[in-house]
Formats: structure tokens, C-alpha cells, sequence
């Protein structure tokens, strides 16, 4: 759903964050966070800065493979939402498509 709408937090990637509104935005997933050091908190923001767009382009490229793979079409920007009722599940499992993104020797990971 969020294919294409996926972005950074511009409150932690922001030049002058709002340390209290971010504190309590994610008060479950920064519960190990000391809020009263600002070193952890710099370090965090930083390390969140380091690997966004790592992961981001990891998980794009992987579910593109996917779809190749299965001879499926990414929607593009703009288009319509991914229909389900388009595309068949059981493509998933077709060996015939765009190279191959299993587990192993030669694949995709």
C-alpha cells in the first residue's frame, strides 16, 4: 500500500528536532532511550539517518524482484492502487518470470 508514499520522519530528520514531540510519538518503539542524555538521543537520530534509505531501497528492490519474478506489474506513481483481483495469487509460485529472488546460491539475496 505505501509502495511509493514511504518517507523519513522529518521531525527526527530535521536539522533542529522536537525532541519531546518525537519522545512521545514513539513512546513504545524509543522506550530504551534515555531522553535525558542528549549524546543517545543524537546517536539514535543519527543512526536513523544512517541506514533509512539502505533499508528503503533493500525493501523496494526486493518486492519489485518479487513481482518480476511471479510476472506480476508494480504499479507505477500514479497509477491505481494494486487490485488483487488483477493479478492471480498463484503467480507467486511461477518459475517463468524476470530471474529469481529465492533463498540460495545465485539469487537475488
Amino acid at each position: 500500500m505505501y509502495f511509493y508514499t514511504w518517507s523519513r520522519d522529518p521531525d527526527i530528520s530535521s536539522v533542529n528536532p522536537d525532541i519531546n514531540k518525537i519522545r512521545l510519538r514513539y513512546k513504545k518503539e524509543l522506550a530504551a532511550v534515555n531522553w535525558n542524555n542528549r549524546d543517545e538521543i543524537k546517536k539514535n537520530f543519527s543512526d536513523y539517518g544512517a541506514i533509512f534509505w539502505k533499508a528503503h531501497s533493500f525493501c523496494h528492490a526486493s518486492i519489485l524482484g518479487i513481482l518480476q519474478m511471479a510476472e506480476m506489474r508494480p504499479s507505477l506513481p500514479g497509477d491505481d492502487r494494486y487490485d488483487p483481483g488483477y493479478e492471480s495469487i498463484g503467480k507467486v509460485w511461477s518459475l517463468h518470470g524476470k530471474g529469481d529472488t529465492r533463498l540460495g546460491k545465485g539469487s537475488f539475496w
